[in-house]
């Protein structure tokens, strides 16, 4: 069934899901163009899909006075879908290899990947800490640098510090230490990962 108003040409239909609507107004409208403001004779609850702006409006009035409200609106998802695309996940996956490269020296190579496992193309900052345990208390070495990224806080000196990477994801620390058994644990965003390193006089 066609009809028209002041808003151009529509096609009526009168059911939707199969359910008549109580009073046999229009509850489901397309067209090429938005709806006229206080228009009547839409159902309450009615709904109108302009089809050139690709825009849904749902009557929030009365019959007698119709209210349109934008319910989805394709343009401006798409804009924020686009915006979506340049959102970096925050969720990551840390890798700590430990290695005792020389007497009473360990190195500690960092690689922060986004949660895909693919390389970050940007400076992350990640705690280090030396421990006795996996996850455990801080233990204090004797010194701890970066060869690869930048120390950017020594939080607690000789036993954690926070390190920036370099653009790609990457750090190199050098952790010197008396012999013995010892754990690097490394965390960005609430991810804790540990590695053990055995420091002894046959490196």
């Amino acid at each position: 069934m066609t009809t028209t108003d002041t808003s151009g040409t529509h096609t009526q239909s009168r059911k939707m899901n199969g359910a008549k609507t109580d009073n046999g107004d229009n509850i489901f409208i397309r067209n090429a163009g938005a709806p006229t403001a206080s228009a009547t004779g839409y159902d309450t609850c009615a709904m109108w899909y302009d089809t050139t702006n690709k825009i849904v409006y749902k009557n929030t009035g009365t019959t007698s006075v119709a209210v349109w409200t934008v319910m989805a609106d394709a343009t401006a998802l798409a804009v924020e879908t686009s915006r979506l695309d340049v959102v970096e996940p925050q969720n990551y996956t840390l890798t700590l290899v430990m290695a005792d490269v020389a007497d009473g020296t360990a190195t500690a190579t960092i690689t922060v990947e986004d949660g895909v496992g693919d390389a970050v193309a940007a400076k992350k900052l990640v705690r280090f800490y030396w421990s006795s345990a996996a996850g455990g208390a801080e233990v204090a070495a004797t010194t701890i640098a970066a060869t690869t990224g930048t120390i950017a806080t020594v939080v607690n000196a000789g036993a954690s510090v926070d390190v920036v990477t370099d653009a790609t994801g990457n750090a190199v620390l050098v952790v010197t230490d008396t012999d013995g058994t010892y754990f690097g644990n490394i965390a960005i965003g609430g991810l804790l990962v540990s590695t053990t390193v055995v420091m002894s006089d046959a490196s």
